[in-house]
Formats: C-alpha cells, structure tokens, sequence
C-alpha cells in the first residue's frame, strides 16, 4: 500500500538530503519485497533517500512480526523446543501419580517365570537372587512392567507403591531395594527416599506402603497422596492412577475418585480363590492412562486384550 506525506518537518536543518517535495508518495513494501529488490536499485545516489525510508520500514514490519510472535508464544503453555528443524514443541505434562500393588503386579508367580513373556529374575551385587515371600516364596522374578517400567507413561508421573504383603526385605539387593530402585530410576528421582512405611504409621514416612489390607487400599492410596502434598506435590484425584492384580480391589478407588486398573487379567493363578490374583503379572499394555475404573471382567468383554 502507497502513504502520502507532506513536506519535511519544520527546523530539520540536519537531513536534507531525506526532505521530500510536497505530497510525495513513499511506497511501504513487504519485508519480503525489500530483501527481493536489486541491490543496485537501493545502494544508487538516485534512489538513496528512498531506500533509506524504506529499509526503516521493512525494519519497522520485521519489528512487528517478531512482537506479534512473541505476544502469541506468551499466551501457550509452558514448552521447550525439542527440535530446531521443525520447532516441535514439548507441553510440560500435567501431575500425575501412578500407584502399584507389588506381588503379581510388579512381580511374577515365582514359578512361572519361564512361561510368563519378559519376565526375569533379577540378581543382586553377588549374583544372588533376591528370595519373594509372598505366596509361599520362591526366587523373585518382576514382571515385564516391573522390569519396564521407564517405558510406561508413569515415567513421567510421581510414583508410590500400595502392596498388602510386605514386599520382602529390606536392602540394596532384596525385593524392596530392587522395587524402589525401579520405580526411582523410571520417574527421574519421584518415588521417595526408598525408605517403606507400615500402613498403620502415623504420619507415612513415604509413599511406599506396605500390609495395606485389600480392603483399604483406597484409604492408603489417599494417604499416599496426603504425603505427597506435605512434599508440595499435590495431585488432582483424576490424575491418580492405581494398579492392581487382586480382584476387586479397583472398584475401591472410586471413593475417591482415582482411576483403577486390574492387570494381568490375562494370566491367573486358579490356585488361589479361583483366580482372585495373577500370575504373570501386569504387562506393558495394561498400563494405561485411562480416566474411570477398569476390572478385567469389563477389558475382556470391551475386546481390549483382542488387540
């Protein structure tokens, strides 16, 4: 578009060169236009005075586009470029916290490693495995969630453990120091200190709680949560996320308002109460970040292990 100005202001003794005849038209170009147009049509005494007017306003249009980008950048959440090439950008995720069971869950049946896809005994610093107590014993052996869990999209959450049984023993080595080892590794330093806290301790020294009753697993959910917020971590009940092998224990979890999740539906040891806990334990398709309650009644009939 074409600007008409009038003469050259009153008392610029300085820049005659630049002083324009009345009514002169000056021709504002695109930023683009001016980077286009001959070099020798800019730089020639001729048109010096014009060029001068329009590089100040191609400079001005540079100006305005780069102010406009910013102001809209300010107006998005928080990101970070990941890539220069195609300036793909990474939303910060929203706080989330992912709580497991521990036997059947993060663990397999001890015997049945050998037929239970990615599961595997774990050694401690002298070779040893690390013994399970749970369910008569035997040679822990983690499930492939247990041993993966840094491909699940709990890496990016805060993590806890809520387990009925006791998870073993303490110690670098042992089942407790091998799970927390685990999750701490796979949610960048978010699962605690390492230390286990009874169910019944008041107030839990951490968030990896142990001899939870099946009952009242939401209630320790909830003081997981609770712990966590005294740390300046809080969680919106939607954003809590529980997994569990034991039947019925989901369903729990809608008091209040967490999402549940059975696991390992697919593999059941029948030598317990027909089934009531798995074997295998959880696989890495059954980790999902899913709003509600999911039993394994309700996947199954859904289709969702026929994928």
């Amino acid at each position: 578009w074409k600007e008409r100005v009038g003469a050259s202001p009153v008392g610029c003794t300085r820049c005659p060169d630049v002083a324009m005849e009345s009514a002169e038209e000056v021709e504002l170009l695109t930023l683009q236009e001016f980077l286009d147009e001959p070099l020798e049509a800019r730089v020639s005494e001729q048109n010096r005075p014009r060029w001068s007017r329009r590089l100040v306003k191609a400079v001005a249009a540079a100006a305005t586009i780069s102010a406009a980008v910013l102001a809209l950048r300010s107006l998005r959440p928080a990101a970070t470029v990941t890539s220069l090439d195609g300036l793909q950008e990474k939303f910060e995720e929203a706080k989330c916290l992912c709580l497991f069971d521990v036997d059947r869950t993060l663990t397999t049946r001890q015997d049945s490693v050998d037929n239970c896809p990615n599961s595997e005994s774990p050694r401690g610093a002298d070779g040893s495995i690390p013994f399970d107590y749970a369910y008569g014993g035997g040679p822990l052996a983690l499930s492939e969630v247990g041993r993966k869990l840094n491909k699940t999209f709990c890496s990016s959450c805060y993590m806890g453990i809520v387990t009925a049984g006791t998870a073993s023993k303490d110690g670098p080595n042992e089942e407790r120091g091998i799970v927390f080892a685990r999750l701490n590794a796979s949610s960048g330093g978010r699962a605690g200190n390492g230390s286990w806290s009874h169910y019944q301790a008041d107030p839990l020294i951490s968030p990896l709680v142990y001899l939870c009753p099946d009952p009242q697993k939401a209630d320790c959910s909830k003081r997981v949560v609770d712990w966590w917020k005294s740390k300046g971590v809080d969680f919106a009940p939607e954003e809590v996320y529980f997994f569990d092998d034991h039947w019925g224990n989901a369903g729990e979890m809608s008091k209040f308002g967490y999402n549940a999740r059975e696991v390992s539906c697919e593999s059941r040891d029948y030598s317990i109460a027909d089934g009531i806990v798995g074997d295998c334990g959880a696989r890495l398709t059954e980790i999902v970040r899913e709003k509600g309650i999911k039993t394994c009644g309700e996947l199954q009939k859904s289709g969702f292990y026929d994928k």
